[in-house]
C-alpha cells in the first residue's frame, strides 16, 4: 500500500495539449490489497487520484489512446483506455483496473 501511495504521491500532470473527448469523470479501481482507489478526471486536465488514507491533486493528458498522469516532481504513470477501463500499471505494485461507477472492468 505504501508503494501507491507514493506513486500516486508523484501524480501532478503536466498540462496536455490534445483533445480528451469521454476521458473526464470519476473511475474506481480496486487494488491488490482490496482497497478502494478513486481517480477523478476534471475538466481543464486537473484531477484527483483518492485513496482511504489520502487524496493526492493531479494534472492529466491524453496522447492516442493513453492518459498520462504526471508528477510535480517529474514522475509518470501512463493509463491505458482500453474497452472502456483505465488501466494503470504501478511499478512494483501491479496493474489497476479503473472503470467508471456502474461500468464492469474489461468490458
Amino acid at each position: 500500500m505504501r508503494v501507491l501511495l507514493l506513486c500516486a504521491a508523484a501524480l501532478l500532470v503536466l498540462a496536455g495539449c490534445e483533445g480528451s473527448p469521454g476521458v473526464e469523470g470519476k473511475y474506481l479501481a480496486q487494488g491488490q490489497d482490496g482497497k478502494n482507489v478513486t481517480l477523478t478526471l476534471k475538466a481543464g486536465f486537473t484531477g484527483e487520484w483518492e485513496t482511504a488514507t489520502d487524496s493526492v491533486p493531479v494534472r492529466w493528458e491524453v496522447r492516442g489512446g493513453e492518459v498520462w498522469l504526471h508528477s510535480k516532481s517529474g514522475g509518470i504513470l501512463r493509463g491505458i483506455l482500453q474497452d472502456g477501463t483505465l488501466r494503470v500499471v504501478l511499478p512494483g505494485e501491479g496493474e489497476l483496473v479503473f472503470a467508471r461507477p456502474g461500468a464492469k472492468p474489461g468490458g
